[in-house]
């Protein structure tokens, strides 16, 4: 009775181990049964762990997307603020009353004919309704004032497209329309400000959003 348990016990080894019932020892690079066992026993481990990086990643991903519709969200909201600050700070001055909105109409009008890609374009929109944000920073007292300027109101004047730019700096999506802002008042004879940029140099973001000011009769 002992010896037929035994015999049976040995089969079903051999079934699992997947060689003959032969007496014969096991063969040089043959796994033996517990070997088997503890191969199968680290495979499931992995799979095991490999389902779970998978459920990780999908938590991960998911939060991503979430965490980048709100930055995307912060970013819109921020961007109507400087917008409505922008029109909120023409509309002290009846002269200037709207100036963004047709500096914008005409850049976007301009850029267009120009072939200029969807993406740009909107760009230059964006840009152009800020272009003059900067004057935020400047005393309203000169901003207003009927008689002309002195050199040193002048000079706090041209101080207004480096102020915008550095209001926005902190967004990073509108890193590209930071030098447009900034070199808005740039001259193509090099007599603009602030750095007296001249010709190629100036961006052409820079040189489209001034077109309607200076195409101007």
């Amino acid at each position: 009775m002992k010896k037929t348990r035994l015999n049976r016990q040995q089969g079903q080894a051999a079934e699992l181990t997947g060689t003959a019932t032969t007496g014969q020892p096991f063969k040089e690079g043959e796994l033996a049964f517990p070997e088997i066992v503890a191969v199968a026993a680290a495979k499931e481990k992995l799979l095991l762990h490999i389902r779970e990086m998978e459920e990780l990643y999908k938590v991960l991903h998911k939060r991503v997307q979430e965490l980048d519709k709100a930055r995307r969200e912060h970013q819109d909201m921020f961007l109507a603020a400087m917008e409505t600050l922008a029109r909120t700070l023409e509309a002290k001055d009846g002269y200037t009353r709207g100036h963004s909105e047709r500096v914008s109409g005409y850049a976007v009008h301009l850029a267009s004919r120009l072939g200029l890609e969807k993406d740009t374009v909107e760009k230059l929109r964006l840009a152009a309704s800020l272009h003059d944000l900067g004057k935020i920073g400047i005393h309203d007292t000169i901003l207003n004032k009927a008689t002309p300027l002195t050199a040193t109101e002048f000079a706090l004047i041209k101080q207004h497209p480096d102020i915008g730019a550095r209001i926005l700096q902190p967004m990073a999506p509108l890193k590209e329309l930071l030098p447009w802002i900034r070199h808005h008042h740039e001259r193509y004879d090099g007599m603009g400000y602030p750095d007296g940029l001249r010709g190629e140099a100036i961006p052409l973001g820079a040189r489209i959003i001034p077109w309607p000011i200076v195409s101007t009769p």
